[in-house]
């Protein structure tokens, strides 16, 4: 697995619906909340994934040293 390329996927898919829900806050205000709070979460669980994976990259390299 490319770290790279899945570490922007996980953070690319809650901005693009953040942004999506930005936009649509004007004509549905509820909806455009709900998408918020949908990427917020999503962000906040792409960060965590991100934050494990630096920790294990960590340990395998403090292991191999």
């Amino acid at each position: 697995m490319n770290i790279d390329t899945s570490v922007s996927n996980l953070i690319q898919k809650p901005v693009a619906l953040a942004q999506a829900s930005a936009a649509a806050m004007p004509n549905d205000p509820v909806e455009g909340s709900v998408g918020l709070m949908q990427a917020k979460n999503a962000l906040s669980a792409g960060v965590k994934v991100i934050k494990a994976k630096d920790e294990m990259l960590g340990t395998i390299l403090d292991i191999k040293a």
